[in-house]
């Protein structure tokens, strides 16, 4: 997984290599290579995570740009729906449902693009609640994460 993940994070590989390495990871998940009995099951998850997340590509032109954001939301959406998934910390939790949230609100990306990223959020917060009843709170994590949320939310979203 390790080549895969390297190529999603460097800033200097191309959209469509981008691209191909997210398909990649995306069918490591879809066809359960991943096996979640491994005792690096937890690191593994949150390498994916961080690595799609924190996405980077050498942009060439607006329809392969878009083609690469479709396949990071299709990642992180096979990623939370996964049976892997359960493996996520709350804190890459909230990192996938931003990066969601900064796509499905970035004017400059068209609309077909956004609404998917609206569709992976709505399937992505029905899961969540679903899994409500087997949540616990820990109140130190909670207050850190929404230490984060704040400070994240400070950043682009205002007008300007």
């Amino acid at each position: 997984m390790g080549p895969f993940l390297e190529v999603i994070r460097s800033e200097e590989t191309t959209g469509p290599v981008t691209s191909l390495a997210l398909s990649s990871v995306n069918k490591f998940l879809s066809y359960g290579l991943i096996d979640p009995k491994c005792k690096s099951i937890v690191t593994t998850v949150e390498n994916i995570a961080d690595a799609v997340t924190h996405a980077k590509f050498v942009g060439t032109d607006q329809t392969s740009d878009a083609v690469v954001l479709m396949k990071i939301l299709q990642v992180l959406r096979t990623l939370m729906l996964s049976p892997e998934g359960i493996w996520l910390t709350n804190e890459s939790i909230c990192e996938i449902l931003l990066s969601c949230f900064r796509i499905s609100f970035e004017p400059r990306l068209n609309e077909l693009l956004r609404k998917c990223a609206e569709n992976c959020l709505k399937d992505m917060v029905q899961l969540l609640f679903t899994r409500l009843p087997s949540f616990s709170e820990d109140f130190r994590k909670t207050n850190s994460v929404k230490q984060k949320l704040k400070m994240q939310t400070t950043g682009p979203m205002e007008p300007g």
